[in-house]
C-alpha cells in the first residue's frame, strides 16, 4: 500500500513458519560463487579474460598466498580478492597416483602442508619427496567372464591414496563401464567387499564422501536388463587381486585387457575347476 515500507529482518534465514520466505542470506553464497571464479581463473588460465587479470594483478599466479593489495582495480578483481582466502582454504589435491604431488609442500592431507608440522631443515632428497615415494597407493582391478568362465575382458587401475571402500567402489564403477562398452546386457557381479555391496544396495543416501560414486554405480547398474550383486570371500577372488597389483606400478591410470594375461591364467583355471580353498574364521 502507498506509504507503507517493506521491513527486512537481517539474519541467516527466516523460516516459513516464522512468516518469512525461506530465503538464505546471500552473502555466504555470493562468496562461494566468487571463490569458484578464482578456480576458473586457475583452470581457464589460457583464456583472454584470465590472462588479462593474471598479467595485471597476480603475475605470480592465482595460487600466490599474498595477492597484491590495490586501492584501485576492476570490480571483478576486487571481488576475486574478497574470496581468495576461501578459495585457497578449500583447495585439495586429488592424490591419484601421487607422482605430481609434493609430500611436504602441497596441501594433500589435513588443513595445512605437512612441512608446517616439522621443525628444522630437510635434506634436498627429503624436500623433493613426492606422495608416491612415501605412501603406497591403492589399486583396483577386475575381470569379466562368460557363463562357462572364459575371459571376456579385464582391467587394472592405479587409484591412489584413498579408503578401501572408496577403492572397491571405484573398481566396481570401472567394471560396470567396461561391461557396458562390451555390450553385455545380463551381468552377475561378485565382490569381496561386503560394505561396498551394502552401500550400493541400500535405499538410504550414503555419507557425502561416498554419495557421488555410489550414485554413479547405481545409475550404471540400471542400464543392464538383468544385474545382480553378491558377496564372495577374498579367497574366491584371487584373479582380480592379481590384476589390482598391476595397477600399482602402471604408468597409465587405467588399462583394459581384451585377452587374459599370463599371470592370471592359473588363478582362472583354479576357479573354473570348482576346487575348494580353506578359510580360517574366528570361533
Amino acid at each position: 500500500m502507498k506509504g507503507r515500507k517493506c521491513t527486512w529482518l537481517v539474519g541467516t534465514k527466516l523460516g516459513l513458519y516464522l512468516g518469512g520466505l525461506g530465503l538464505y542470506s546471500t552473502k555466504a553464497r555470493n562468496l562461494a560463487l566468487l571463490a569458484k571464479l578464482n578456480w576458473r581463473v586457475m583452470e581457464d588460465s589460457d583464456s583472454l579474460w584470465a590472462k588479462t587479470l593474471i598479467a595485471k594483478y597476480c603475475p605470480n599466479g592465482i595460487m600466490n598466498e599474498r595477492l597484491g593489495t590495490r586501492r584501485s582495480g576492476s570490480s571483478n578483481w576486487k571481488d576475486l580478492e574478497k574470496s581468495h582466502e576461501i578459495f585457497r582454504k578449500g583447495l585439495r589435491w586429488v592424490v591419484n597416483n601421487g607422482h605430481e604431488i609434493s609430500f611436504w609442500h602441497d596441501l594433500w592431507v589435513g588443513d595445512s602442508p605437512l612441512r608446517f608440522l616439522v621443525h628444522g631443515p630437510l635434506s634436498s632428497w627429503e624436500d623433493s619427496l613426492r606422495v608416491c615415494d612415501v605412501v603406497e597407493g591403492v589399486r583396483g582391478g577386475g575381470i569379466i567372464r562368460n557363463h562357462v568362465g572364459d575371459w571376456v575382458g579385464g582391467f587394472s587401475r592405479a587409484i591412489g591414496v584413498t579408503t578401501s571402500v572408496q577403492a572397491e567402489l571405484k573398481a566396481l564403477k570401472d567394471g560396470l563401464k567396461l561391461a557396458i562398452d562390451l555390450g553385455i546386457l545380463h551381468l552377475e557381479i561378485e565382490m569381496d567387499s561386503l560394505v561396498a555391496i551394502e552401500l550400493v544396495k541400500s535405499i538410504t543416501i550414503p555419507n557425502a564422501f561416498l554419495s557421488t560414486i555410489v550414485t554413479d554405480c547405481r545409475s550404471l547398474i540400471e542400464r543392464f536388463e538383468i544385474c545382480s550383486l553378491k558377496h564372495i570371500f577374498r579367497e574366491a577372488n584371487g584373479y582380480t587381486d592379481l590384476l589390482a597389483k598391476v595397477g600399482c606400478d602402471q604408468t597409465p591410470d587405467f588399462i583394459s585387457f581384451s585377452n587374459a594375461l599370463a599371470y592370471v591364467l592359473e588363478a582362472l583355471a583354479f576357479d573354473v575347476s570348482n576346487a575348494t580353498r580353506f578359510r580360517l574364521i574366528s570361533s
